[in-house]
């Protein structure tokens, strides 16, 4: 394992050099930060159960930032040892995120100009490394940094077994080789198999490290009892789940869970991790909502947005159309699709609002659902078509394959 030293030094090679702060959190929940222009001699140690300890340190570090300089970028990077809860990851982001608004209310204030105009002076973003010692090619990584990691997943199974995605037979009656994700409406998670299921019932309790153990054991379970079988995941949502939770489980929770569970294999029976890797890959397929249903004559791809508004979230969805001419494959507009009869009280206790147009401007996150019989180009041109400036510009992509309940 690196030393927290040892980190500092190898991302300052490897990354860009201007951060505000390096931070690292160990397994035991402390923090380390070493601030921009400081050498590595020059850490604060900081429990991250003590919260407004936390948040006063960011504070002061966002607030010299902002004081000494015209515009400038807000950014953090962060890195965290293998064994650390991922809710001590989730309150390290946060309380950056809680000072970063406490300050640019400030300054807005003191300069009477608009929260919005600090933020576009002093944009926030907040760099997650997986950089670790002896595991350059993690699941974990290639998930957070391959936004097709999902959808080529299945793509290469396919090929190899020569079947197209449609054939995947993984809803059969008694399947033993499925694991059924369910996330509700307050984004409390199931996890079911054929052997047993679990439910958590908070959104922080289904990204918590508990949840990622019981998940592993469940897929060590599932894939040991069908070891000549391909395990499939099949994640379904409601059409009013955080999309911002959804996209931080499959690039969070899963991943880590379905890598500690390959690891759990390989220790215990002596098969090399890699091979396992190559030989168990991770299959995702998302279950689309009936309410979100493709239409065979248009609907194509959906499109779950997502961006943080404060301490709101602001979701959107959308449809887009496929047009072939030819040997030739073009993409039309993306269209709001609405989303009707959804209980506006429940939302406002989860904090969410669903725009009821589409986003003008760009977004934080897009979840892109797409049809089995989309290609290599089509997802590429989704991907550029969602990047172009003047349209809706996702700042993240993440590309699930999508078959109908």
């Amino acid at each position: 394992m690196l030393t927290v030293a040892d980190y500092f030094l190898s991302v300052r090679k490897v990354e860009k050099e201007n951060y505000l702060a390096y931070l690292y959190l160990d397994a035991k929940g402390r923090l380390f930060l070493m601030s921009e222009n400081a050498d590595s001699a020059l850490m604060q140690v900081v429990d991250v159960s003590e919260k407004p300890d936390l948040v006063e340190v960011f504070s002061g570090l966002i607030a010299r930032k902002i004081n000494e300089n015209t515009s400038a970028p807000v950014d953090f990077i962060l890195g965290a040892e293998n064994d650390t809860p991922m809710q001590s990851v989730t309150l390290v982001k946060d309380a950056v995120r809680k000072a970063y608004s406490g300050w640019c209310g400030g300054v807005s204030k003191e300069k009477s100009v608009s929260s919005k105009e600090v933020k576009e002076e002093f944009p926030l973003s907040i760099t997650f490394t997986s950089l670790q010692a002896g595991e350059p090619e993690s699941i974990v990584k290639q998930v957070q940094s391959n936004p097709f990691f999902y959808w080529e997943q299945v793509q290469r199974y396919c090929r190899e077994k020569g079947i197209g995605p449609k054939d995947v037979n993984f809803r059969a009656t008694d399947n033993r080789n499925l694991i059924s994700i369910l996330i509700n409406s307050v984004n409390a998670v199931m996890y079911i198999n054929h052997y047993r299921s679990e439910w958590f019932k908070t959104k922080e309790e289904g990204l918590s490290d508990q949840s990622v153990e019981v998940l592993k054991n469940m897929i060590v379970e599932t894939i040991e009892k069908n070891s000549g079988n391909p395990v499939y995941v099949s994640l379904q949502n409601d059409r009013i789940s955080s999309t911002d939770f959804v996209i931080t489980f499959i690039n969070q929770v899963l991943p880590l869970a379905y890598e500690e569970a390959l690891k759990d294999i390989s220790g215990r029976k002596g098969i090399p991790f890699d091979e396992l890797k190559e030989s168990k890959p991770l299959l995702l397929l998302y279950t689309v909502p009936r309410v979100f249903g493709v239409d065979e004559k248009r609907g194509e791809f959906q499109v779950r947005t997502s961006t943080k508004k404060q301490d709101m979230e602001e979701m959107a969805f959308l449809s887009g159309v496929r047009i072939r001419e030819g040997n030739d494959t073009g993409i039309a507009s993306l269209e709001w699709m609405a989303v009707n009869e959804y209980d506006s009280d429940l939302l406002k206790e989860q904090k969410i609002t669903v725009k009821d147009s589409a986003p003008l401007g760009p977004v934080d996150n897009a979840l892109v659902i797409v049809d089995e019989k989309m290609g290599q180009s089509d997802v590429t041109g989704i991907q550029k078509m969602l990047s172009k400036e003047g349209k809706l510009v996702a700042k993240k992509t993440c590309f699930v394959l999508g078959l109908n309940e």
